[in-house]
């Protein structure tokens, strides 16, 4: 559908996964006779594969992005395709990957199970303890799979710093610490491992959910009361569990790294007024709490220099204002930041070979009588999870609805006032309709992420005749 990006856009082009993929594919075979060609590909698109073609490889630095949005692989391996047989003309070529959330690469590296094998083990097994973290299973999987997983036959644990309706049905709650009262290591789209550390110290009933699966596993007799009593430690542990997170420590400096015998201060110097803060309860300035899990003091004393660029709190030079002087901490303007990048990546691009390009391309979308494919809809307010948490935000957040073309609109007999029953595995929903011309025919958009729509965001043919 229509984006604000589109303003920006040379062209622009909606059409159902399965064609974006195949235009995709065309692209790469533009660009290196190599790759697999398409067949049966339109006229109109076989020149707009020609053009894009033409202007990716007449550019300097072009990057190619994808992602997971529309849950198709073929989306990604076609951009993989652009990617490596632009490589070979350019090697300013580089591709971008955009993922559901901050740690998606993290998770994926661990390798685990998926939601449906847990649901899957639920119902065959006899699982005595379920402990959700940070998680709304509604969010992820359809609320009749979510009740398989949340059944009483078992006990349900939820750590959680909001509340939402997995911990509305867990029978143990334990309070989390957010991401600001939170220190630790999570690994962004480009497998970069970056360590980010908390703001201040939370409530004494309050612990960041790596300490309550510690006290479990310590209750359970899987840990000795000795072990995992610092972050670093935990750190060590996960670096040494799989070959691919063994750079993970060297994401950031340890706890105990000091510079000049001293910590790197949170605060700026201008922060100087801080006993001011609580004079009306104490006019004695109470003791600064103590950061064990990092190099950072929660006060403005230690290290005045520039520290490492993992640790660096704040920018401040002599007669520069905040931010601006930042290029005084780097390697001439718009340079590296002095001392190396903010964290590790764990996968470094080896020495270009070609390799086989990805050849299984999907036949193209046909549009089915009476049936639509519903597939996810985004929106900055809503669809991210925080953001609905918030009750100024709230207001900017879209209502849950149906967009359709207006042809589609026609052949099911509703206008912009109308309304249409759609089922998500098989618990329906009575949805406002919006004719939106630039949704493609065949296809139907539903946002996804959105409170009071439990949908996992998988695009499923819908039939309007039932």
């Amino acid at each position: 559908q229509k984006t604000g990006l589109d303003d920006d856009a040379t062209e622009v082009y909606y059409s159902a996964p399965a064609d974006l993929a195949r235009l995709g594919f065309a692209v790469a075979h533009k660009l290196d006779k190599k790759a697999s060609s398409v067949s049966k590909l339109s006229e109109e698109t076989d020149s707009l594969a020609e053009r894009i073609a033409k202007d990716l490889s007449e550019s300097e630095r072009p990057c190619i992005i994808a992602g997971t949005s529309l849950a198709d692989k073929r989306i990604i391996e076609a951009a993989a395709n652009i990617a490596q047989a632009l490589y070979d003309r350019n090697e300013n070529a580089r591709i971008c990957f955009t993922v559901p959330s901050c740690n998606s690469i993290g998770l994926g590296l661990l390798n685990g199970d998926s939601l449906d094998k847990a649901v899957e083990r639920v119902s065959e097994e006899d699982i005595d303890t379920i402990i959700i973290l940070e998680n709304d299973i509604y969010r992820h999987v359809d609320a009749i799979e979510a009740g398989k997983l949340l059944q009483k036959r078992h006990t349900v644990i939820a750590i959680d710093s909001i509340v939402t309706q997995t911990t509305e049905k867990a029978d143990i709650v334990l309070p989390a610490a957010v991401f600001a009262e939170s220190s630790g290591t999570l690994i962004n789209n480009e497998a970069r491992a970056q360590r980010f550390f908390r703001s201040y110290i939370p409530r004494p009933d309050i612990q960041e959910s790596w300490k309550w699966v510690r006290s479990m596993l310590i209750d359970c007799g899987v840990l000795n009361q000795d072990e995992w009593q610092s972050l670093d430690e935990v750190i060590n542990e996960i670096s040494n569990s799989q070959d691919i997170f063994r750079l993970i420590p060297l994401a950031g400096k340890p706890a105990d790294f000091r510079e000049v015998g001293q910590k790197i201060p949170r605060q700026s110097h201008r922060y100087s007024g801080r006993t001011a803060v609580y004079a009306n309860v104490n006019v004695n300035e109470p003791k600064q709490s103590e950061d064990e899990d990092s190099a950072l003091s929660f006060s403005m004393e230690g290290y005045s220099g520039q520290p490492p660029a993992s640790l660096i709190t704040h920018y401040w030079v002599p007669n520069w204002n905040s931010v601006q002087a930042l290029n005084k901490y780097q390697d001439g303007v718009g340079g590296p930041i002095r001392g190396g990048n903010s964290g590790k990546r764990l996968i470094e691009p080896s020495e270009h070979k070609k390799k086989d390009y990805f050849d299984e391309i999907p036949g193209a979308f046909k549009v089915k009588d009476g049936m639509l494919l519903i597939v996810p809809a985004y929106h900055i307010f809503g669809s991210e999870e925080l953001s609905s948490q918030s009750e100024s935000i709230c207001e900017l957040t879209a209502v849950p609805y149906i967009a359709v073309n207006p042809e589609q609109a026609d052949d099911l007999n509703v206008n912009e006032d109308g309304k249409v029953e759609v089922a998500f595995s098989n618990v329906s929903y009575y949805l406002p309709v919006k004719v939106n011309p630039s949704v493609p025919k065949g296809l139907a958009l539903v946002p996804k992420g959105l409170n009071g729509l439990h949908w996992d965001g998988l695009p499923f043919w819908f039939d309007f005749n039932l």
